[in-house]
């Protein structure tokens, strides 16, 4: 199993992605760190969250 905190490294060293990731909702939050999902860039960050953020309202 993959550990999370080398996985996550881009988000741990970037600050833009940091504050970003800070300010999502803790489910988003919670899912991308479980999974492991190695947001490489802020690019993929976002996309990561707004995939998870539509998943989320459309259970609803």
């Amino acid at each position: 199993m993959p550990n999370n905190q080398t996985h996550n490294a881009p988000l741990q060293d970037n600050e833009k992605m940091q504050k970003f990731f800070s300010c999502q909702p803790y489910f988003v939050q919670e899912s991308i760190m479980q999974t492991g999902v190695g947001a490489s860039s802020e690019t993929e960050l976002h996309q990561c969250a707004e995939n998870l953020t539509k998943k989320n309202y459309n259970q609803e």
